[in-house]
């Protein structure tokens, strides 16, 4: 679907975990009520137990490109707290060297081939 270069949202349902923070946050500072659009059958069959992992959604070139801007050098075991997909890893580091943005590392670190990056130019200014 092509873009209208209109914002839009997508209503989408939240998650149990943060349907019961929201209402223990009414009546934090004084009186409050929590008020729910849904029925209590709608919340227990349709609404997952937490939210998604965004980093499982977010797209990896601008991550894996600030990433190596910052000076990491190996952007393939990159300790993350819930790694992403290396399919995603892979594909971004991909798009990345074709666009010029980061280049593989000639330095003699003894590390693999291809594995130690290090950002560009043009990777900078991205």
């Amino acid at each position: 679907r092509q873009s209208s270069g209109v914002s839009s949202f997508q209503v989408e349902r939240i998650s149990k975990a943060s349907a019961d923070q929201r209402a223990g946050r009414a009546g934090r500072l004084g009186p409050g009520h929590t008020y729910r659009l849904y029925s209590a059958a709608a919340y227990e069959n349709h609404f997952r137990p937490f939210a998604p992992i965004p980093i499982l959604d977010t797209p990896m070139d601008p991550v894996l490109l600030l990433i190596a801007f910052l000076g990491v050098p190996r952007l393939d075991v990159f300790p993350w707290p819930t790694p992403p997909s290396p399919e995603s890893v892979i594909a971004a580091l991909h798009r990345l060297k074709a666009l010029g943005a980061i280049v593989d590392d000639a330095s003699p670190t003894g590390h693999a081939a291809g594995a130690a990056v290090k950002c560009t130019r043009l990777g900078f200014r991205l």
